[in-house]
């Protein structure tokens, strides 16, 4: 008899996921009350498979070379230039980076970048309709939640909640 492969259960809505402390008691109160399946869901659609950190980082073979000119001196690690996963894991806290030279140029743009536009102040409104419009992504780290699950798990007030 084959058993069929089971998916892992949705986390209980108990479930802490790191947040940025919010601006006020309110805004306290309603983003503890959105489950963890919609924060999960939020994460999907913020997170980005590729971040671009350090332009000094070079083009290092990260051999452990004692005179590498890309190796930090102080804590002795390697300054990379960015970082990229299979699925997206980090909110980037750029709107864009872009750095290189003529041998490669590497641009990046946050995920969450279209709903801000070109800048303006987005009413909340506005907000809410253009961060459930991105897409959802399976995410590493987080608990998992299927393509479908997240795209549709994710409330208005949720999304409220974090504006």
């Amino acid at each position: 008899r084959i058993t069929p492969l089971l998916r892992p259960p949705v986390p209980p809505p108990s479930l802490g996921l790191r947040s940025l402390p919010p601006s006020s008691a309110a805004s306290d109160s309603a983003w503890s009350s959105v489950c963890a399946v919609q924060k999960i869901s939020l994460f999907g659609r913020l997170a980005d498979k590729t971040i671009l950190l350090d332009p000094s980082g070079g083009d290092c073979c990260y051999s452990g070379c004692s005179d590498c000119e890309y190796r930090d001196p102080d804590t002795g690690g390697y300054r990379m230039p960015e970082m990229t996963a299979a699925r997206p894991k980090w909110i980037v806290p750029y709107w864009r980076r872009t750095f290189g030279s003529k041998a490669g140029v590497k641009d990046h743009e946050a995920s969450w970048s279209p709903v801000f536009g070109e800048g303006e102040k987005v009413p909340r409104d506005e907000f809410v309709r253009r961060v459930k419009a991105l897409e959802y992504r399976e995410a590493l780290g987080a608990p998992f939640l299927s393509k479908r699950e997240g795209q549709e798990a994710l409330t208005d007030d949720a999304v409220e909640a974090l504006f």
